[in-house]
Formats: structure tokens, sequence, C-alpha cells
């Protein structure tokens, strides 16, 4: 056991007691069961020491936080990127297949014309390309 893990060992300057923290009531305790806090609910006691555990081994949680917001943010918006994609790409499906099926079913006079479904095809493309700078 060194100093700092002794029990009722006083943290240096910068530093706080060591994980794992635990909730006794309304009481904070570190490892070695020294009083960190005295809170007003069991609650809040609890936020405290899921908050403290998860930031074990973290040098700068609120940078790391900060870090890590932004991901979730990027995240969000890869998906909705994606998901903008994945229906201007259903658009384009729909609009090569239905000339397909159109051919197909021989009560049906019409012909398309194919260079509109093709430059509608690549029209759709490029609007959701350019909605995401590409």
């Amino acid at each position: 056991m060194d100093d700092k893990t002794a029990p009722n060992a006083k943290p240096r300057a910068g530093e706080h007691r060591p994980e794992p923290w635990q909730v006794d009531n309304l009481r904070v305790e570190d490892s070695a069961k020294s009083i960190v806090a005295l809170t007003q609910s069991e609650a809040n006691a609890k936020r405290i020491v899921a908050c403290v555990n998860a930031c074990e081994g973290i040098s700068d949680p609120e940078k790391w936080i900060e870090v890590a917001r932004n991901l979730a943010d990027d995240s969000l918006k890869v998906v909705a990127n994606n998901d903008a994609l994945v229906e201007a790409l259903q658009k384009i499906a729909d609009l090569a297949i239905a000339p397909m099926v159109d051919m197909a079913d021989p009560a049906e006079d019409q012909a398309r014309d194919w260079s509109n479904v093709a430059a509608t095809a690549w029209n759709t493309a490029r609007s959701a390309l350019a909605k995401h700078g590409r």
C-alpha cells in the first residue's frame, strides 16, 4: 500500500481521492471508505460516484467529455447523411426500374424515354451529393 492508497491518505495538490468511489446513503466514499462528500440526496451521491468512476484514468475529463460530445454530434450527422443518401439511392433505383416494369407489361403501350430517366436519376444523385458537399 503506498501513501496514495493508504487509509486516510490525503491527496496531493491537484489530485483527488482514489477510485472507485461508492455511495453509502448520503455519503460519497473513496476506495478506502473515507468520506469524500456529504450530499442532500442519494441520487446526487450516485451521480457524483458515477461521474468520478467513469472518469477513472482520464487525465483531463473535461476535455475528454468535450471530444466525446463532438464525436457524438458528428455521428448523428453521419447517420443523417447516410439516411439522405439511402433515400436518394432508392429514388434512383425506382426511376431505373420503372421503365423495365412498364416495358414488361404488354398492355402498356407507352415507351419510356430512357434519356429522361437517366437525367432524372443523375439530377437526384447530384442533388443528394451537393447537400453533403460532394
